[in-house]
């Protein structure tokens, strides 16, 4: 058994040796049979717990020596209990008489491999807790030395286990409740379609009654004879027919109508054709006037041109008589003739040369005749009115 006077430089050897311990099973009996193997307290625990103890215990085996092997495959995911947590403080004795000293230790042998783990059996197992596995540890193990406060410091421990049991069953019993509540708000929707499916059948097998009461009553009255026609319907009587006579009006006074309206007939086709006869010769005529007055202006055009050719000539002519020229005198006067021969053609009165009065004198002392002392030609007479395009445009109409 070791002892409690450790010194404190020896704390981390002492740990080593007790995972040691608890991590090595015991010997085999050889006279006896093999025990069955301890069920997994664990198996009680929820998920989150597992996970919380394996993690403490990842974090235990990463503060031991990294020389040490790795448990046995039985007791591998076990939460080993921390015994050095739960020793209490050294405490002062009063001096004895110098003892032996301890007897060294003997060499640890490898650890054992245990035999290979029986199949568990599908029965479900008691739940055990941690603080018995602990005591059931301790017991296995006597030489190891429990301090005073192991058992508090174990229902410590069951409690913080229990605790996260309560905080996992209270998440699971809220998911259980927000699923209830979710189901029976799709009840209530169901059943609200239920109900409005329930009136719509409802009202149908109202309208389908109805209409049954309705079939009977037609089929009573059939069957009755309330709606069968009338045996001695009420008939008007038949009017008198016409005699031969008044037929005979009928008919001459048929004739007349239609003769007449053939008559009437006849006459519109008459006035009809007359009037596209007339529309024709319109239409020609209309056309004959529009080539008559083309042809009107294209004359018009020519003897205004020509008008202003002869004009600008006289006018020349006139400006080489005030300068005494006698051979212009002589064609400034066969040009004024002219000009007169054009102008009573053309229907208009002839200006004077030099745009003087008929009977004066130019400014030369020269008559138009072109010789001196001639007596003054007599003026143009006006053009009658069958002369001219007026002449030429009433006549061919």
């Amino acid at each position: 058994m070791a002892s409690s006077e450790l010194p404190p430089d020896s704390d981390r050897d002492a740990s080593n040796l007790r995972r040691r311990l608890l991590t090595t099973p015991p010997a085999a009996d050889d006279s006896t049979a093999p025990a069955s193997p301890e069920p997994d307290p664990r198996q009680s625990l929820p998920r989150g717990v597992l996970q919380r103890l394996s993690g403490t215990r990842k974090t235990e085996d990463a503060l031991g020596s990294s020389s040490e092997s790795s448990p046995p495959p039985g007791l591998q995911d076990t939460p080993t209990p921390n015994i050095d947590f739960m020793r209490p403080p050294a405490r002062r004795e009063p001096p004895r008489p110098a003892a032996a000293p301890p007897a060294a230790t003997p060499p640890m042998s490898p650890p054992m491999q245990p035999p290979a783990t029986p199949m568990r059996s599908m029965t479900p197992q008691p739940p055990v807790s941690a603080a018995a596995t602990d005591l059931n540890l301790a017991a296995a193990f006597p030489e190891i030395q429990i301090g005073e406060h192991t058992e508090a410091d174990l229902l410590r421990r069951e409690n913080i286990e229990l605790m996260a049991a309560i905080e996992e069953a209270r998440l699971l019993l809220q998911e259980a409740a927000q699923m209830e509540t979710d189901f029976q708000a799709r009840e209530q929707t169901y059943q609200s379609q239920i109900n409005e499916l329930q009136e719509l059948f409802a009202s149908k097998q109202t309208e389908f009654e109805t209409l049954q009461q309705q079939l009977e009553l037609i089929e009573q009255s059939i069957a009755a004879g309330g709606l069968a026609p009338a045996t001695n319907p009420v008939v008007m009587p038949p009017p008198p027919p016409k005699t031969r006579t008044e037929l005979e009006e009928w008919a001459d006074e048929l004739e007349r109508e239609s003769a007449k309206l053939n008559q009437e007939r006849r006459k519109l086709e008459q006035e009809r054709l007359q009037l596209r006869e007339d529309e024709t010769a319109l239409e020609k005529q209309m056309r004959d006037m529009e080539v008559q007055m083309a042809r009107d202006r294209a004359s018009i055009a020519r003897q205004e041109i020509e008008l202003k050719r002869l004009s600008a000539e006289i006018q020349h002519d006139l400006e080489m008589m005030q300068r005494g020229d006698a051979t212009l005198r002589e064609q400034l006067a066969k040009f004024q003739r002219r000009h007169q021969d054009v102008m009573s053609r053309g229907g208009v009165q002839p200006m004077p040369p030099g745009g003087m009065p008929p009977g004066a004198m130019p400014p030369g002392g020269m008559p138009p005749g072109g010789m001196p002392g001639a007596p003054a030609q007599p003026p143009p007479s006006e053009p009658t009115k069958d002369s001219g395009v007026m002449r030429r445009f009433f006549r061919r109409s």
